[in-house]
């Protein structure tokens, strides 16, 4: 285990460059950058077969409805139409609804269960709707004709009557008893009812706690928006009884076992291959229903079936994030100690239950980075009709941070308190560590208050009155805000590596994790740099093909570096102890007289030495060689991790407004976050930039819009749903925080989630902040002008807004 080691703040100026150096620290540019900006790579829809025939999917244009008949006759007419399928294909073919799983948990997460021990009910979801439509977008036909084009004309000719039933969309309303209700043989659309903490003790606290403070909030729907549609194209051998399916995704290996479940074949039937990803953010990591139809519609056809997601597609189908609504309090004593924390969470599945982690993750970290002696919560999930939700960039995570910070803005702006006191009084010191949290959660390392003081620093706080007072005499309103985060750095626990040295003068990695983005080519490359002592260009990495692969769990919850690290360097030392072998039978010395060092076997003391690359070919070709030692100079590593590592940090943000038009403008933000150890502090410091810009988007301006009487998603294009453009930003102010991970072998945390998870929080209370001196002490999200002009018209008006 690695000993933690005082803070180091690595900061990033734009003087820094490469410096020669490849491994472990360095910050080498993203190889893969040259081949995807080129357009040299291969993502799924560049994938075209001989033969290949294309689908086209009819969808629900209501949300909640009984289907009464589907009349396919005039589009299996229509000219160069090969099949068109349904739901009631699916069955009588035998196809089995996805294998969801809500309440897989990567230990150490607390356990939701119903409190009145019943089991929580899981939605059958088919790949197309039987008998029901439950979402506007939900597929119900499938066309596959020779073109897309006579795909998409004969999908018009397919008659359906609906018999429309009443629809819910919003998570309060569909909890309730009288809801309309979308799963008849279930109890209600409350699938999950679960308590955490201790109730009596926290009573307690706020009976006796001089200050509480309360909020009411509701973090709205988003959805990830990845640069690449989603695509498919699925092929059928018969005469192996064998599929295949080329689709990007969060991996490969679980489309392929679920896939191979729903078809009802042994896992060796079914080949998934994934090349590049063109964005994620969790949104990918589940299966698709495309995934499973062109695969089934091959086998109906006789011929490789291509399907390409248009873009209003995907925000209809997408499966979407956040949409958590919140009841919680803050209890604290005069001097401002936090005394206990009171939350009810309520997580909207929409109409299937694809995963409770974002609800599960959520809760159990909901104290963040503060001392709270005691909490209670109270934790549910919901159905609706709407696109089901799923893990999000730091599931569940940004939504109980926001919660948090806002409170903490609350107490402060009610009772009196400065707010980086109040936070400094309370944030767990470095003296407590590993501290076990209220909920039961071990964090492992970390110097927590450090961290808030070098964020504090960089964001200039102490500095800003000055800023408040130049941006007055422009007119504008200017305010400030800090926030912290934590992470549960988990995921899929199984992950397994292969590397093998080859003597023409490079190394495969073959591993199960898929990069979607995150610079896999450059930083795992730089691991093997640093234990074998090859240069980066030297690495071959080999993933997406579950020919190749056996075992990975994708990239998600900070899972791809921490778990590639630790196979890789356990496959890297048995290569090390295997070649000290060979290369003292070709020096002819003993075993313990030879080192390893920069790609080279030498003997101590001597300039006697052979290279890594000279050993694997002695291997592969020497016959003097014990059995042992002979074949390639290969080593595979798995790990089954049970542990988490805990990143953490603290980010400040300023933002300036038009009190005329309620224009929000981001002026500044600074973010400082623990990684444990920086492989690549360059591919680090762009997530930080990229997952802030996320974080940002949500508080300013993104939302799933669904109409609350027809369920209809009225934020169907980019002309309805607000994204975050590179004019809408600042230059960020980015640093890392090293303090190795204790849970770790090798230091790692993850760092690919940190930028987005406080920044909800952050920017709110920024805004409100800026505009505390009218009175209001709390704006809902996305804050867009016509809110905060909204916000501004009352207050001026002496109305009390809803808080």
């Amino acid at each position: 285990m690695v000993v933690a080691k005082p803070c180091a703040v690595v900061e990033f100026h734009a003087m820094d460059a490469h410096d020669g150096k490849s491994g472990i620290g360095a910050w080498v540019p993203r190889v893969e950058d040259q081949r995807l900006l080129t357009g040299a790579g291969c993502f799924s829809d560049d994938v075209d077969l001989p033969g290949q025939a294309y689908a086209a999917l009819v969808r629900a244009p209501h949300a909640h409805a009984r289907l009464r008949v589907v009349d396919t006759a005039a589009a299996r007419a229509a000219p160069g139409v090969l099949a068109v399928l349904t739901g009631a294909d699916l069955v009588a073919d035998g196809i089995k609804p996805f294998p969801h799983a809500p309440a897989a948990q990567s230990p150490p997460d607390i356990k939701l269960v119903n409190t009145d021990g019943s089991a929580t009910y899981v939605a059958r979801h088919f790949p197309l709707a039987i008998e029901r439509v439950r979402f506007v977008g939900e597929g119900v036909a499938m066309v596959i004709a020779e073109t897309l084009a006579a795909a998409k004309d004969a999908a018009e000719r397919i008659a359906i009557d609906y018999e429309t039933l009443p629809a819910v969309v919003a998570s309060r309303h569909a909890a309730r008893a009288d809801a309309p209700k979308l799963w008849d043989d279930a109890v209600s659309n409350v699938t999950l009812d679960a308590e955490v903490g201790d109730r009596a003790a926290t009573d307690a606290a706020f009976a006796r706690a001089a200050h509480v403070v309360t909020l009411e909030t509701w973090v709205q729907r988003v959805t990830g928006v990845p640069m690449e549609p989603r695509a498919a194209v699925g092929v059928y051998d018969a005469d192996e009884a064998r599929y295949v399916l080329y689709a990007g995704g969060g991996g490969v290996v679980r489309p392929k076992r679920d896939l191979a479940e729903m078809l009802g074949v042994p896992e060796d039937r079914v080949r998934v291959i994934a090349r590049e990803v063109g964005g994620n953010f969790g949104t990918r990591n589940s299966s698709y229903p495309e995934f499973l139809l062109v695969a089934w519609a091959a086998r109906r056809v006789g011929r490789p079936v291509k399907w390409t997601c248009e873009r209003s597609e995907a925000f209809l189908t997408d499966y979407q994030g956040r949409d958590l609504a919140v009841e919680a309090a803050l209890a604290l004593d005069r001097d401002g100690n936090f005394l206990a924390l009171r939350a009810s969470n309520l997580s909207n599945l929409g109409a299937y239950s694809l995963s409770f982690v974002p609800l599960t993750k959520g809760t159990e970290l909901m104290s963040s980075l503060y001392r709270i002696p005691v909490v209670h919560a109270r934790a549910r999930a919901v159905f609706s009709n709407t696109a089901p939700t799923a893990p999000y960039r730091s599931a569940g995570r940004p939504e109980v941070m926001f919660v948090m910070e806002r409170l903490i803005d609350r107490a402060a702006q009610a009772h009196g308190f400065d707010r980086a006191a109040l936070r400094r009084r309370n944030v767990i010191p470095q003296s407590a560590m590993p501290y076990r949290n209220p909920f039961g959660m071990p964090y492992d390392s970390g110097h927590f208050d450090a961290v808030l003081e070098r964020a504090l620093a960089l964001g200039e706080w102490d500095g800003f009155p000055g800023r408040r007072a130049e941006a007055a005499g422009r007119g504008r309103l200017r305010g400030i805000g800090v926030g912290a985060y934590i992470e549960s750095a988990s995921g899929a626990p199984h992950e397994r590596a292969a590397v093998t040295v080859v003597p023409e003068g490079h190394i495969d990695v073959v591993i199960g994790t898929l990069s979607s983005g995150q610079g896999h080519e450059t930083s795992f490359a730089q691991l093997i740099t640093e234990w074998l002592g090859v240069a980066g260009e030297r690495v071959r990495l080999i993933t997406g093909d579950t020919d190749i692969v056996t075992a990975g769990g994708g990239s998600h919850s900070g899972r791809s570096m921490r778990h590639a690290g630790t196979t890789l360097f356990k496959a890297s030392q048995e290569i090390i102890a295997k070649g000290v072998r060979i290369a003292a039978h070709l020096l002819e010395a003993a075993d313990e007289d030879i080192r390893f060092a920069d790609g080279r076997f030498t003997i101590a003391g001597t300039d006697h030495a052979v290279s890594l690359f000279e050993v694997a070919a002695a291997a592969e070709t020497r016959k003097d060689l014990a059995e042992a030692l002979r074949g390639p100079l290969a080593a595979a590593a798995e790990v089954v991790s049970k542990v988490s590592s805990f990143p953490h940090g603290w980010h400040v943000g300023e933002v300036e407004i038009d009190p005329e038009t309620g224009e929000v403008v981001l002026a500044r933000y600074t973010t400082v976050d623990d990684v444990g150890r920086a492989v690549n502090p360059l591919i680090l410091h762009g997530q930080a930039h990229g997952g802030a810009a996320q974080g940002i988007g949500q508080a300013l301006w993104e939302q799933c819009f669904y109409d609350t009487g027809t369920g209809e998603l009225l934020s169907g294009s980019f002309l309805d749903y607000a994204m975050p453009r590179a004019g809408d930003l600042p230059m960020f102010t980015t640093a890392l925080s090293e303090v190795p991970s204790t849970t770790h072998p090798l230091g790692f945390r993850g760092g690919g989630e940190g930028g987005i998870t406080p920044a909800l929080g952050v920017i709110v209370n920024a805004i409100v902040d800026a505009l505390a001196e009218f009175g209001i002490t709390h704006i809902e999200m996305p804050v867009t002008s016509e809110r905060v002009w909204r916000a501004l018209q009352a207050a001026r008006a002496g109305v009390k807004t809803p808080t």
